[in-house]
């Protein structure tokens, strides 16, 4: 989903997704075309689901990189998508003079490797023993290298 501004004036500030401020915001300087995108899915931007093929979601549009006034506009933005199956076609005509080959299959079922997990130092020495505030590694290690 994107949304699109236009404005009538040279515009300094940001757009954001109001739930996520921090993780779904365009900066935006010195333009009058600006854009959000947000997608369906993401977490960062916190876009709703209302129905299938219905999504929303609020935005914010700050004058000010850090301060909110009251010229800073909110709005709800709603997409509606057409998210049916459907099947699309395109006639070809191919024709094999001739035999063809088969390139041959192979097929084989593998076990998962041993691997370990050790909590080491940062230089990957094993340790014995920690304390709160220890730096701290994990390496993993494939036992059989021929698994």
């Amino acid at each position: 989903m994107i949304a699109k501004v236009k404005t009538s004036k040279v515009f300094n500030g940001r757009i954001y997704a109001k739930s996520r401020p921090n993780s779904c915001v365009a900066d935006v300087a010195n333009s009058v075309d600006f854009e959000i995108k947000m997608a369906y899915h993401d977490l960062n931007c916190d876009v709703k689901q209302e129905n299938f093929g219905e999504f929303s979601n609020d935005i914010v549009i700050q004058h000010h990189d850090m301060i909110v006034t009251n010229q800073d506009l909110g709005l709800s933005v709603h997409c509606q998508y057409d998210l049916s199956n459907r099947s699309v076609s395109h006639g070809v005509q191919l024709e094999i003079n001739g035999e063809v080959d088969a390139a041959g299959t192979q097929s084989a079922t593998v076990s998962s490797p041993n691997v370990t997990m050790m909590i080491t130092d940062r230089s990957g020495n094993d340790i014995t023993a920690a304390q709160v505030g220890d730096a701290l590694a994990l390496r993993f290690e494939i036992i059989d290298p021929n698994s």
